[in-house]
């Protein structure tokens, strides 16, 4: 193998990856730093500890979700009425679906005969932008069987 360059970050390439004093290529990926996508604020002002490597894992005061899910939610991790849920459903054509929302967040509206399996995206109701307030999705395309839905949230 050829003489070692440095990279963008100022490391030898090929690199000694396994300590065995072979020079090997590794996959050139660089590792997601999750903490300077949230933001050590964000998680001080919940009183979270941005050093603890388990910190997006966590599940603080027993809440059901992690600290990745309050997150993304665009919830408060310390308090499980923050977090997304269906306020109301209207079950009359066109199915509504009730929830509130975040202007910092992107909603879809999901569907499957089966919960346990098979969600789909409904037409029309993918990746919606929050109004910050009350909004609604909707299935103006449900037919006369049973459907289950489902809000799912992303960031933009």
């Amino acid at each position: 193998m050829g003489p070692s360059t440095n990279d963008i970050l100022g490391l030898p390439r090929p690199l000694d990856g396994l300590g065995n004093g072979v020079l090997a290529f590794d996959i050139g990926a660089y590792e997601f730093n999750l903490l300077a996508t949230v933001g050590t604020n964000w998680l001080l002002n919940y009183g979270l500890n941005p050093n603890d490597p388990l910190v997006f894992a966590s599940h603080p005061n027993g809440i059901p979700f992690t600290v990745l899910q309050a997150w993304v939610a665009d919830a408060n991790p310390t308090n499980a009425a923050s977090f997304l849920q269906a306020a109301a459903v209207s079950n009359l054509p066109p199915v509504m679906v009730y929830f509130q929302s975040s202007s910092n967040r992107i909603y879809s509206l999901v569907w499957s005969a089966d919960p346990q399996t098979n969600w789909a995206p409904v037409a029309g109701q993918a990746y919606v932008r929050g109004t910050g307030g009350l909004m609604s999705l909707a299935d103006a395309s449900a037919p006369g069987q049973q459907r289950f839905y489902r809000v799912s949230v992303a960031v933009p």
